[in-house]
This record gives structure tokens, C-alpha cells and sequence, in this order.
């Protein structure tokens, strides 16, 4: 029996040698790449990448952009940056829920924090956090966090090196930030999915809208402001009902915190000329909208940076 004991540990020591070796060798491979594995999203991997590479600007950073790709693509970080002379960095990503910055250092006094909306935003996030999430780069959590999830670390290593080769302004996929941790898609020969120009998978309840304004009354105290801006899609998307919703969201956020800006432009009629699906803008359209953003701030005698 000891001596089967004996044979089990070193099968088990073994094995766990392998692995060791096994990650290792994938981490060193992958070493010039240095993409973080702190989630199942390659996106948010690739910006968690961006933010270390970044560190300065994080810091330094008094106003910081959350959210999905909504946040992603349509503001025009680099606009606000000038506009109001103050450092600006977007930690937005694919997919992203407001809740997925619940563990963000960014929660501070000295901090405006700014989303662009859309009706997917509301819901539960499909983002598998790791144990490293959101900005882990302690050695020993990677190997854990490689080892629990191996093919989806292989799988985000392979997206990641074909999303950052793509044609920056045609693909919906390419994944390398400008300056600011934004992604613009500035060629006017995009080329347009006929299924993502028509399809919308906004799916949410009265529940999910109340969930996003209790996190909003509940982040609102933490910071200086908090910028929400609602974004329009495409015209054949509106209804009365949903502006109605809007309506009641910004209503319901606005009596219950001062220092919170809410922006509605669900109800502008943008051309479709501004839109490379439902509610993504183009970066003409990103920069007309951001711009827009830009004068509505300017003119609320509540809005200041610092």
C-alpha cells in the first residue's frame, strides 16, 4: 500500500511538472505578446495589456471612460483630452457592464468617470473574471490563472494576434488603441455586416435598468462626477417605448444624485452615413457625437474636471 502511495505522489508531481513546463513554455513563447489573462475576453485582455503599458496616463488621469464597445468606438477620447486640457483614458472593452469596474481602483474623489450607453449595456456581463482580473501582474496568479483555463488562454493568444493585424478602419474586430485606450473606425470603406447592420441582441428587464441606477447612486458618492451619455442608433431602431425608458432611467438617477450628468441623445436622428451597425458609430459619427457631448458639458454650470 505505501509503495502505491508512493507511486501515486510521484505520478501527481510528476503531472504537475508537466503542467509547470507546459505553461512555461507558452508564457515564453508568448512573452513579446505580454497579454494578461485576467478574463475570458480577449479585449478586456488586450486593454489590460494597454493599461500597463500606460501606467502614467492611469495615474495620472483625472477622467476616465468605462463601458463597452459603445465607450469604446464612439467617444473620441483624444477630442475630450483637448477640449478640457486634462489627461483621459479609456478603460472601456467589449462587452463591458458598468459592474465589470466594480474593482477598478477608479473610485476616488478626484475622478470623473464617463460611459457611453446603449441598450445592451444592461443586463448581466458574459466576462469570466479571473483571479488576477482586472490588473493583476503577480507572476504566480498567472500560472494559475493559465492553468485553470488553458484553451481559453490559447484561444485569446490566437484572436489577439489576428485582431491587432486587421485593416484598423474595416473591421469590427481590430483591436490596437490609439493614444488613449480608444479604437475609431475612421475609414470610410468599412466594410459593413449585413447582419450586424440589422441585428440587435438588446435583451433587458425593468430589473436590469434598476440594477445599473442603484450601481450609479452607489459609485455617485465615491467620485467628483459621474457622465452618462445615452447614445441614438440607428432610426430604424426608435420607439416611443424605449425613449420612454431613457427617460426613466435619467429621471430616476438625477433625484437621487447631485454630482451625476446625464446626457440623453437616444432621441437624435444621426444619419445612417454615422453608423457601421444598429448603434457603432463610424469615427465621423464617433467624432460629431463626441464633439455634441463636448458643448452639452461646456454649457452645465455643474461640469468641472477637477
Amino acid at each position: 500500500m505505501r509503495r502505491f502511495l508512493i507511486k501515486i505522489s510521484q505520478y501527481f508531481l510528476l503531472l504537475i511538472l508537466l503542467i509547470f513546463l507546459l505553461i512555461s513554455s507558452m508564457l515564453w513563447i508568448n512573452r513579446k505578446i505580454n497579454l494578461p489573462f485576467t478574463s475570458n475576453s480577449v479585449s478586456f485582455n488586450a486593454k489590460a495589456k494597454f493599461i500597463h503599458e500606460h501606467e502614467s496616463l492611469f495615474n495620472r488621469s483625472k477622467f476616465l471612460i468605462i463601458g463597452s464597445s459603445m465607450s469604446l468606438n464612439n467617444l473620441d477620447c483624444q477630442q475630450i483630452q483637448d477640449s478640457f486640457k486634462t489627461p483621459v483614458i479609456n478603460l472601456s472593452s467589449w462587452g463591458m457592464k458598468p459592474a465589470d469596474f466594480d474593482d477598478f481602483n477608479i473610485w476616488t474623489k478626484d475622478k470623473t468617470i464617463m460611459m457611453d450607453l446603449y441598450f445592451e449595456d444592461f443586463g448581466e456581463s458574459d466576462i469570466k473574471k479571473n483571479f488576477g482580473y482586472p490588473l493583476s501582474q503577480n507572476k504566480f496568479i498567472d500560472y494559475v490563472d493559465v492553468a485553470s483555463d488553458f484553451y481559453t488562454y490559447l484561444a485569446c493568444i490566437s484572436m489577439y494576434k489576428e485582431y491587432i493585424r486587421k485593416d484598423e478602419s474595416r473591421d469590427y474586430s481590430y483591436l490596437v488603441f490609439d493614444a488613449t485606450g480608444t479604437i475609431l473606425f475612421n475609414d470610410p470603406q468599412f466594410v459593413i455586416s449585413k447582419e450586424r447592420w440589422n441585428f440587435s441582441k438588446a435583451v433587458f428587464s425593468e430589473k436590469d435598468m434598476a440594477d445599473y441606477v442603484d450601481f450609479i447612486i452607489k459609485k455617485s458618492k465615491l467620485v467628483n462626477k459621474i457622465i452618462i451619455c445615452f447614445s441614438p442608433g440607428r432610426r430604424i431602431q426608435y420607439s416611443s417605448l424605449r425613449s420612454n425608458s431613457v427617460k426613466g432611467i435619467e429621471k430616476s438617477i438625477m433625484e437621487n444624485c447631485k454630482n451625476v450628468i446625464f446626457i440623453n441623445k437616444y432621441d437624435s436622428d444621426m444619419p445612417e452615413s454615422d453608423f457601421v451597425d444598429m448603434c457603432h458609430m463610424r469615427g465621423s459619427g464617433a467624432k460629431r457625437f463626441t464633439a455634441d457631448i463636448i458643448n452639452d458639458l461646456k454649457k452645465d454650470k455643474n461640469f468641472n474636471v477637477n
